[in-house]
């Protein structure tokens, strides 16, 4: 009925725009805030440091080609390269403010997603609601596992100071629009995932006609990032022995291996970054930390799981209803690997994009209950779900809206005097690294060129023991101690920054007067001051 057609079409612009508005909050919250601080934007959207570690492979890129980690002093090799980033860093080369050539991103993720998971749904659901309803609940299904550890102390009491950090962090690593907030090529990899259940659960009915296509989606999708690489690997491949055994096969075994192959192939070259750089090394040893808690996302998903178990139990129709069921046993698969033998790191990020199936098989399993109770208690549950996918949204919007903030020490503003510290730094041809406060020096990374002493959580060597040392050294009301001086030459590091703000930090004049035993000059920048220190002591 063409008045039924007008709802639907009605319903799906209307969760379209809730996942614009949810997915682009942040992105506009820092647009505001940075708009009336009169400051300039850092580029971070999420968490500062993860978006500044961007930025520094985008700068890299755009004047090295290859990246490596500037988050430490010594130089390490540049071996880390990424088709969407080397993007970014044209942009930048262009003329495109480094901060933007990220952020752009951020949109294109954003559809790509819709998109993709559209395309997927529309092909295992006949009926326009049910894909409205799985289209909409596998992009922005959401559940309080945060809230209810916290309000669990059987749990919560056990987990320890880095268990609670990964609390706060775990549960929402599979929240599809927090992913955009800082995350957005994540994003691109559940879209190229989604896409290849579906090029590939059809080449497997059909045959191969563009086997090329699914070989680029395959190491596009790898290569953006090897947790949902080898889930769609995984997939395909448990797909295509299953259907082999149904006797109506139509992809040959030497086929399928040149998908394979080129799947696996940026799997191996994350492999060997993480066996031979030290940089991947530390990041891997140190994400492990927080990550060694990803257990806790199996609380984000308990609720989505029990409503999908339904459609898990339905008569096959063709290669791709079955890839779509066995994503998320794939997902879960490497998750727990990933946990029990410590081959990998960031075991969460295998789970992101599960979501998706999960709300295919949920609705799916829905429309086949032929119980009028059964379908009544299935209801109550989704029912009782949305309230709590509404009350973890808005929780999550909050707390990362509330981030944002226009003070110089949170990360999303430069001030001017940061501003002209970098200017400084980035224009003085005398090479070395840098040491600073903690989130400004992620800043001087992403914006100078230069590497530093301290910066990111875990692509800085031995971070934990930087940070306690960091905050030693620039804080106030210490007495004149010689081991400022000590630790300002054991860093190695060719420039010290005293800045004058944030606020709480040791006077810049105090800084200088402590240090001048290991400095060879100082420039002063308004209150600011750059020190270099003496080499070779």
């Amino acid at each position: 009925m063409p008045s039924t057609r007008i709802l639907d079409k009605a319903a799906g612009v209307l969760a379209g725009l809730v996942m614009v508005l949810i997915s682009m909050a942040l992105l506009v919250k820092v647009a505001v805030v940075v708009g009336g601080s009169g400051g300039q934007w850092t580029g971070a959207i999420g968490d500062p440091a993860d978006s500044m570690q961007y930025l520094a492979w985008i700068r890299e890129g755009a004047f090295h080609f290859l990246a490596s980690d500037r988050f430490v002093v010594e130089q390490t090799p540049r071996d880390f390269f990424s088709p969407a980033l080397l993007a970014s860093s044209a942009l930048f080369r262009l003329g495109v403010p480094i901060a933007w050539s990220f952020a752009l991103w951020v949109p294109v993720a954003l559809g790509l997603l819709m998109w993709a998971a559209w395309r997927l749904t529309a092909a295992v659901i006949p009926s326009t609601p049910g894909r409205l309803a799985a289209w909409a609940g596998g992009i922005l299904y959401a559940f309080p596992a945060t809230e209810i550890v916290i309000h669990t102390p059987q749990i919560y009491d056990r987990l320890g100071p880095s268990g609670r950090l990964a609390n706060a962090l775990v549960p929402s690593d599979a929240w599809l629009p927090g992913l955009l907030w800082g995350y957005p090529l994540g994003v691109v990899a559940v879209a190229i995932l989604c896409a290849g259940v579906l090029v590939g659960g059809r080449a497997i009915r059909d045959g191969l006609p563009r086997p090329l296509l699914l070989c680029l989606v395959t190491f596009g999708c790898s290569l953006m990032q090897p947790w949902q690489g080898a889930t769609l690997l995984g997939t395909l491949g448990l797909t295509w022995l299953i259907w082999r055994r149904r006797g109506s096969l139509s992809v040959s075994a030497l086929q399928c291996a040149w998908v394979a192959a080129a799947g696996v192939i940026p799997l191996v070259y994350y492999a060997l970054l993480g066996t031979l750089d030290a940089a991947w090394i530390w990041n891997g040893e140190q994400a492990n930390l927080y990550f060694h808690f990803s257990w806790l996302i199996i609380l984000f998903f308990i609720p989505l799981v029990i409503v999908a178990l339904p459609g898990w139990f339905r008569p096959l129709s063709d290669p791709v209803d079955l890839a779509v069921r066995i994503w998320p046993l794939i997902a879960g698969t490497q998750l727990a690997v990933i946990l029990l033998t410590g081959l990998g790191n960031s075991a969460s990020h295998a789970a992101r994009g599960a979501t998706i199936p999960l709300a295919i098989l949920a609705v799916q399993g829905f429309r086949n209950q032929r119980s009028g109770l059964t379908r009544y208690a299935t209801g109550l549950l989704v029912a009782a779900m949305l309230v709590a996918g509404i009350y973890s949204t808005q929780s999550l919007i909050r707390s990362g809206v509330g981030r944002v903030k226009t003070d110089p020490g949170a990360g999303y503003v430069m001030s001017r005097s940061q501003v002209r510290i970098i200017d400084y730094l980035r224009e003085n041809r005398e090479p070395g690294a840098v040491m600073a406060p903690q989130i400004f020096s992620a800043l001087i990374a992403a914006h100078s060129d230069r590497n530093v002493w301290l910066g990111h959580y875990t692509w800085t060597e031995d971070y934990l023991s930087r940070a306690s040392a960091a905050g030693w050294f620039y804080s106030p009301g210490q007495e004149p101690d010689a081991r400022r001086a000590y630790l300002a030459v054991l860093s190695k590091v060719r420039f010290v920054v005293a800045p004058c703000e944030p606020a709480g930090l040791v006077q810049p004049r105090v800084l200088v007067k402590q240090l001048k035993t290991v400095t060879v000059s100082v420039k002063w920048l308004g209150c600011d001051a750059v020190l270099t220190i003496r080499p070779g002591l």
